[in-house]
């Protein structure tokens, strides 16, 4: 499993854990449409790329909430995941949000929403959504790109 991170659409690989900090509440995307729309973007990016549908996992989306929940933030948008497909080189492959995204031998995606207290995630006065979703098999394996990512 791999793990991507969103705060205010913002979002990042995130490789390691840590201590809970305060939140003001959690959601697990459990609502059909919410969950829906998650599963459509990846999907509509993947379609480009020829990559198969995911599916959605409910057991991948409670463990993301269990990351989220900790507000432990590092990243970039998703939007901003897709925009790294310009830099993507069939000769020289590099791990990256997108490339986890399209990776053809992924099949499963499971994604959370907490939203974090006012400094926990920026330091702001504002709360701030934290969006994380976790891919099963994962992608971004060295050596595999040219069978699992087409630009």
């Amino acid at each position: 499993m791999v793990r991507f991170t969103a705060a205010a659409f913002v979002i990042t690989a995130a490789a390691s854990s840590a201590s809970a900090v305060s939140m003001t509440g959690t959601h697990l995307l459990a609502t059909r449409a919410v969950s829906q729309d998650y599963l459509t973007a990846h999907n509509n990016e993947r379609a480009k790329h020829g990559a198969s549908a995911l599916v959605w996992d409910s057991g991948l989306a409670s463990t993301a909430q269990t990351w989220a929940n900790k507000c432990n933030f590092s990243a970039r948008t998703f939007g901003a995941w897709n925009a790294e497909s310009k830099d993507y080189s069939p000769s020289n492959p590099q791990p990256s949000h997108w490339t986890q995204v399209v990776w053809k031998s992924t099949t499963k995606v499971g994604c959370a929403l907490a939203t974090c207290a006012p400094g926990t995630i920026f330091p702001a006065n504002y709360n701030a959504n934290y969006y994380v979703c976790n891919y099963s098999p994962y992608g971004n394996v060295l050596g595999q790109f040219p069978q699992n990512v087409q630009k």
